[in-house]
């Protein structure tokens, strides 16, 4: 999720609680990323609802908007915290495939992040990449 254009954040929804995984906590105001995150947590619901592909669902949970929790910590990052997008894309590679993520210390996470700005830029280059 992009956040004001500026900073990329891995939402993971698990249809009864949410967790956000943000590289730079420290960034951003509590009350200001609500303000971000707010829309999603009431949208959701009612696109579950229309689809009727989660009418198994409790009524509550597709009527009323879901509530978040808290921002989870310590998420990799660089020293610089700005490459936000390729550290969310590796963690969302991380909660797929359900491999264990190093610590922030390691250099496998900035290895995998320098690899997918290479992707990218290799992407854009060749147009291949949709803006």
């Amino acid at each position: 999720m992009n956040l004001n254009k500026t900073h990329f954040v891995t939402l993971e929804i698990l249809l009864r609680e949410g967790d956000v995984y943000d590289c730079q906590l420290i960034d951003m105001e509590h009350a200001k990323f609500l303000t971000f995150i707010q829309p999603v947590f009431e949208l959701l619901p009612k696109l579950l609802k229309q689809s009727r592909i989660m009418k198994h669902l409790p009524n509550k949970f597709l009527n009323e908007p879901w509530e978040f929790k808290d921002r989870l910590e310590p998420m990799v990052t660089n020293d610089t915290k700005v490459e936000c997008g390729s550290y969310s894309l590796a963690f969302i590679e991380h909660l797929i495939t359900m491999t264990t993520i190093q610590p922030p210390q390691t250099l496998l996470c900035d290895n995998i992040a320098g690899r997918m700005q290479w992707i990218w830029a290799a992407g854009i280059v060749s147009r291949s990449l949709e803006p």
